[in-house]
C-alpha cells in the first residue's frame, strides 16, 4: 500500500508539471503572435527600447542591404570615407546595438531613434575627418590667410580652408550628414541630442544657411579685427584703429558706447554669443550678424525660443535658477556654428587642452577662415590689466574666472599665430 501511495504522488507531480510546461509554451506562442512594434521612445533599464529589441531580431540581418540601398557604407566600414581621406579607416566594434539607428530611421520617425552609433573605444575628437564646406571658395586677395601655409610649416598642418563653419539644414536633414555628427557629444557633435528639435532650428523660416559674402566685394581683400573683452583694452585708445576695419568681431559683453569706444570702437559687423552671454542689446549696428554657439542640450531650447521671437525657458544649473534674457534682433540674421568647427578649433590649435574652447578662440578661428587679414584686440589674459575692460574695479585674473579654459594655453597660441604671420596680436605696455 506505502509503494502504491508513492507511485499516485510521484504521478500526479507528473500532471502538474506537464501542465504547468504546456501553459507557459501556450502563453509563450500568444505572446509571440501578437507582438507587434511599439514605436515609442520610452527607454528600459539597459538604455534600449522597445523598437531597438525589434529591430535587432528582425531587421538587423537585413541591415547589409538597407545601407547599400540607401547609400551608406557596408558594416565595419567606415561612413567617413566618402570624405576622400584615404588613409582614415576604422572598424566598429562589436556589440548587439550597431545597427539600431539605421533601423529606427528607417520609418524616419525622429522620436524612434534613442541610441546613437557606438564609437570605437580609442576614437578620439582627432580622429574623424571634419565636414568641408562644398560651397568654399578660395579668396583672390593676393595675400590671405591661406597663403601664409606656404611659409609656416606649423600653420599649414592645421590649417583646412574649407571647414565647415555653420550649420545648414542639410547637416540634419540629409541623414549621411546628420551621421557624422553623431560621434561626439556637444560642442563638438550631436550625440544624444534631440534630433526633433535640431529639425526644428534647421527648418524654421527665420533660420538661415545662406553664406555670408562680403558686400558684393569678392575681389577685395578684408581687413578684420577680433575684439575680446580683455583689460588691456582699458585706457588704451585702440578704438579709431578697430574701427577701420573692414569688418569687426564682437562677443559676450561687448560695451561699445559712451567712453568706452575710445578704447574699443563701435563698429560691430558680428557678435559671437551663447545663451548666457547673450548681451545683443550692446550691438548698436543694425545691420550686425549674429553667430550662435551651441554648448550644451539647453542651447537647443533656447536657439527655438528665440527664432521663435519667444521670451527664454529658465533652467536649473547647480541648484540655481537661471532667467536669462530675450535676444531682440532681426533672427533672421542669425548663424549657428557648426559643431566640427568647435571641434576643428579645440584639437588642432588647443591641442583639447581644458573642457573647451573659449567663445574668444572660436571667434578668432572664424576671422581667420572668412578674412583676408586679422587684427585680435582684448586677448591674452595679461594679469597686469583687469580681467574686462568694462570693470568697474580692479578684477583679478583667478581660476574660478576661467575654470572652463586653459588661459595659459590660449595665451601662448596667440602669440604663435602672431609669430608666424598668421594674424597681428594688439600689445600694449604699461
Amino acid at each position: 500500500m506505502a509503494i502504491r501511495r508513492v507511485f499516485c504522488r510521484f504521478q500526479s507531480l507528473k500532471i502538474g508539471v506537464s501542465a504547468t510546461v504546456a501553459v507557459y509554451l501556450v502563453l509563450t506562442l500568444v505572446n509571440f503572435g501578437f507582438k507587434r512594434v511599439v514605436r515609442s521612445p520610452r527607454v528600459v533599464q539597459n538604455g534600449e527600447s522597445n523598437l531597438a529589441d525589434y529591430f535587432e531580431k528582425f531587421v538587423a540581418p537585413h541591415q547589409q542591404h538597407l545601407r547599400k540601398a540607401s547609400g551608406f557604407p557596408a558594416k565595419n566600414e567606415s561612413v567617413f570615407k566618402e570624405l576622400g581621406d584615404s588613409k582614415f579607416s576604422f572598424s566598429r566594434t562589436n556589440n548587439n546595438r550597431s545597427n539600431v539607428l539605421f533601423g529606427a530611421d528607417v520609418f524616419a520617425d525622429d522620436s524612434s531613434i534613442v541610441n546613437p552609433p557606438e564609437m570605437p573605444p580609442s576614437l578620439n575628437l582627432d580622429e574623424v575627418p571634419f565636414m568641408r564646406d562644398a560651397r568654399f571658395t578660395r579668396s583672390k586677395c593676393p595675400k590671405t590667410v591661406s597663403s601664409l601655409t606656404k611659409y609656416s610649416r606649423w600653420f599649414r598642418e592645421r590649417f583646412q580652408p574649407d571647414i565647415k563653419i555653420f550649420l545648414e539644414t542639410s547637416d540634419v536633414g540629409v541623414y549621411s550628414n546628420y551621421y557624422k555628427l553623431l560621434h561626439f557629444r556637444q560642442p563638438f557633435g550631436f550625440r544624444m541630442a534631440n534630433k526633433t528639435k535640431l529639425t526644428t532650428i534647421v527648418n524654421h523660416p527665420n533660420f538661415t544657411d545662406a553664406p555670408l559674402n562680403a558686400d558684393g566685394r569678392p575681389n577685395r581683400c578684408l581687413r578684420c579685427a577680433v575684439v575680446g573683452c580683455g583689460g588691456i583694452l582699458n585706457g588704451s585708445g585702440a578704438g579709431v584703429e578697430i574701427d577701420s576695419h573692414d569688418y569687426v568681431f564682437r562677443l559676450n559683453r561687448a560695451i561699445s558706447t559712451g567712453h568706452y569706444a575710445e578704447d574699443v570702437g563701435n563698429k560691430t559687423s558680428f557678435y559671437t554669443f551663447f545663451p548666457e552671454s547673450m548681451h545683443a542689446q550692446d550691438v548698436q549696428d543694425k545691420n550686425a550678424t549674429f553667430f550662435y554657439a551651441m554648448f550644451k542640450s539647453y542651447d537647443l531650447d533656447y536657439a527655438i525660443n528665440m527664432l521663435n521671437d519667444d521670451t527664454p525657458p529658465r533652467y536649473i544649473s547647480r541648484g540655481k535658477l537661471f532667467r536669462l534674457k530675450k535676444a531682440k534682433f532681426d533672427k533672421r540674421k542669425l548663424k549657428i556654428i557648426h559643431p566640427d568647427f568647435f571641434r576643428y578649433v579645440f584639437t588642432r590649435y588647443l591641442d583639447t587642452k581644458a573642457n573647451r574652447p573659449t567663445t574668444g578662440a572660436v571667434v578668432v578661428f572664424l576671422a581667420l577662415h572668412l578674412c583676408d587679414e586679422v587684427g585680435i584686440y582684448g586677448f591674452g589674459y595679461d594679469p597686469r590689466f583687469t580681467l574686462h575692460y568694462y570693470d568697474k574695479t580692479f578684477r583679478s585674473h583667478t581660476d574660478k574666472a576661467t575654470a572652463l579654459h586653459d588661459v595659459d594655453n590660449e595665451r601662448e597660441l596667440w602669440h604663435k599665430l602672431h609669430e608666424e604671420g598668421v594674424l597681428r596680436l594688439f600689445k600694449r605696455d604699461l
